[in-house]
Order: C-alpha cells, then structure tokens, then sequence
C-alpha cells in the first residue's frame, strides 16, 4: 500500500488547512523525539508532510503528483514533488527539516563535582604558596624588615582633666 503525506496525517486529499494543522499539532506531540513514544525519523516524516501539506503551492503540486503516479506510488518524498513541479531545475529540491540539536546540561552532581575540584585547586595552590615562604601567585605581601625603617611609637596620650576637679 503507498503512503503518501495524507496518510501520515491520517487525513483525506479534502482535508482542509485548518483540519491539516491540528491533526499535525496532535500527531506531532505523539511523534516527537521528547515524547516517551516519539522517534527522530517518525517526527522527521510527519514534518515534511506537514511542511508540503500546509502550503497551498506546494499541496497543489503534491497533489497533481498524486493524480499522475497514483497507480505507482509507493513513498513520495518532498522532492520528488518538488522536482515534478520545477522539471527544468534539478537544483531547487526539498529537504527534510534540520533536526534540532538537544543541548548537553550538566546534572547537579557534575556542578557538586566541578565545584570540589576547584576548592581543592585553590586550597593546594594557597598551602603551596605558605610552604614557599609566602613566594607566589597568591601569597600574601609581607613588609620587609631590611629595606623599611620601623615605625616611630605614637606619643602617649595625656588624659583630659575631668570637669568636676
């Protein structure tokens, strides 16, 4: 049996545009790869069809193809419609849809990890630096007795006479 873009909405050629995106909004929250029961290829497939059924150039194109290969349809894909429709340019054909990239996220473990692991660094980098003799990146300045004078003490302080003497 053929399976055409109608067959993967699970609609008739008379759907019309409004009938076409909900049943696309309902299948794609089954067939999409997040979904517990979606798959890359299933969800690739409905977005063609939904890609070349929900405009009106590219339906109409479809479905002379259709009329024409009826008898010998076994699976169209865009570009075969899209190539019945431009014969002279064998350049311009249909792709399927770039599939989206899911992006890597560290857990909380990996962020707990990472965190110790600079802790550690920064802690063997300080006690490196105080067995050095305070020579480092980090170590502390300490003032030269060689090369300052020491400071001069301050003056004692005379009290203030109290008012009632």
């Amino acid at each position: 049996m053929a399976k055409t873009y109608y067959d993967e909405l699970g609609l008739e050629p008379k759907a019309t545009a409004a009938d076409i995106k909900r049943q696309y909004r309902v299948l794609a929250r089954e067939k999409h790869p997040d979904a517990a029961t979606g798959s890359d290829k299933a969800f690739v497939k409905l977005q063609q069809a939904y890609d070349v059924l929900s405009d009106k150039d590219k339906r109409r194109v479809y479905d002379d193809f259709l009329a024409s290969e009826k008898p010998k349809t076994t699976v169209v894909t865009a570009s075969a419609a899209t190539a019945a429709a431009e014969p002279t340019s064998a350049s311009k054909t249909a792709t399927p849809a770039p599939q989206a990239k899911k992006r890597w996220r560290p857990s909380w473990f990996q962020w707990l990890v990472t965190g110790l692991v600079l802790f550690i660094v920064v802690l063997f980098v300080r006690v490196a630096a105080s067995w050095s003799g305070g020579v480092g990146p980090l170590a502390t300045p300490q003032a030269s007795t060689v090369d300052s004078p020491s400071p001069s003490p301050s003056p004692p302080r005379i009290p203030s006479p109290s008012p009632g003497a």
